[in-house]
């Protein structure tokens, strides 16, 4: 959730001509924008201060905005029976399209590395020696090949050692299994009999 924009005014709670008090608040004014996001327990050990985060508006889905961690939460909430902590995401630039309470996704960035070869996560099968991959040879003829992983993103692995670019290796492709034709029959279609 998006808390509102630097240095405007966000709310005027009093029109001219009103009866205010010491205790009523004129006007209400933001210093910066923050995106407010929750993380539960299992992922808030992956969250530091300072790390790049990505900010997906949920009304502009094509607009991507970079920021970083500025505030993890000490204290937790209990939100759907799921131990929860707020983060406050502090981005880098603001776009005109931001407006306060819009919803958002945020992805944290847990590490990051450049220029890296990398393979898709379904090209990796395992055994009892570990990760390979099966490399077809210029002739042709496939071989194991056994591989060390490193950063994945679940769609994509790194491959620290055991291939080089321009390897070629065999991806598993899901078997196709054509449906069958159903022969049952409705117990509440009424049935035709047949003339003899």
């Amino acid at each position: 959730i998006i808390s509102p924009l630097n240095g405007e005014v966000i709310v005027r709670a009093i029109e001219p001509g009103q009866t205010v008090t010491t205790q009523d608040a004129i006007l209400v004014l933001s210093d910066r924008l923050v995106v407010s996001a929750q993380f539960d327990e299992t992922d808030i050990g992956k969250v530091e201060l300072n790390k790049k985060a990505f900010i997906t508006l949920d009304a502009y889905p094509e607009i991507e905005i970079e920021g970083t961690v500025d505030h993890i939460a000490y204290e937790s909430e209990i939100v759907n029976n799921v131990t929860i902590y707020d983060v406050d995401i502090l981005p880098k630039q603001v776009p005109k399209t931001l407006r306060s309470g819009m919803s958002v996704t945020v992805e944290v960035v847990e590490e990051e590395k450049k220029d890296v070869l990398i393979l898709p996560s379904k090209a990796i099968q395992y055994d009892t020696k570990g990760e390979f991959v099966m490399a077809k040879e210029k002739n042709g003829s496939l071989r194991k090949c056994y591989i060390d992983t490193g950063l994945t993103d679940g769609k994509n692995t790194e491959i620290i050692s055991g291939l080089s670019s321009g390897d070629s290796v065999l991806l598993q492709a899901g078997a196709y299994l054509p449906k069958k034709k159903s022969t049952g029959t409705n117990p509440f279609m009424p049935q035709r009999n047949r003339k003899k």
